[in-house]
């Protein structure tokens, strides 16, 4: 597989993940309980397997180069890619300071906003990554040396690690 159809895989994944954590925030309104245990295992997820490798990935061996392409393709990285990853990083912080706080109906429907707010940012992200960012690289950078790049990310114990949770 190359560069982007993995890439566009691992979104899948990821697309999956944030399906299961919009059921979650529809369970919190009908039984007014939030799962700790579940958001404690999706952010685990998140920051390990989304973070860390996929956007890792994407910022070292696509990113990385594309920003050098044009300034159109800087702009799209620097003010869009990166940008976007960094909000979805502080989303995750905010999270995590919630479902540390008593729960409450103030908690709940704080916990909710940001997990809405996380999925909604990630759905248009990963749109403009698979239909914006990717055919661009694709057409300007040297495919060879991006999946030369990707070889060095052999580690697929976390995605059989987020598999096995995705169909629990």
């Amino acid at each position: 597989m190359n560069w982007k159809a993995t890439l566009e895989k691992e979104h899948e994944y990821i697309e999956q993940l944030l399906e299961l954590l919009n059921q979650k925030t529809i369970e919190i309104l009908h039984t007014q309980t939030i799962d700790f245990p579940f958001f404690q295992q999706a952010l685990y997820f998140i920051g390990e397997y989304a973070d860390k490798f996929h956007h890792q990935k994407e910022e070292e061996a696509v990113f990385d180069y594309l920003k050098e392409v044009s300034p159109q393709a800087k702009v799209l990285v620097e003010q869009g890619m990166y940008v976007e990853h960094q909000m979805a990083r502080y989303y995750v912080k905010e999270i995590k300071k919630v479902l540390a706080l008593e729960q409450c109906d103030h908690t709940k429907v704080k916990l909710i906003g940001l997990v809405q707010a996380y999925i909604d940012l990630l759905h248009r992200h990963i749109k403009k990554e698979n239909h914006v960012a990717y055919p661009f690289a694709e057409k300007h950078l040297d495919n060879e040396q991006i999946n030369r790049i990707f070889s060095s990310y052999k580690d697929t114990t976390i995605e059989k690690e987020l598999l096995s949770f995705l169909n629990q």
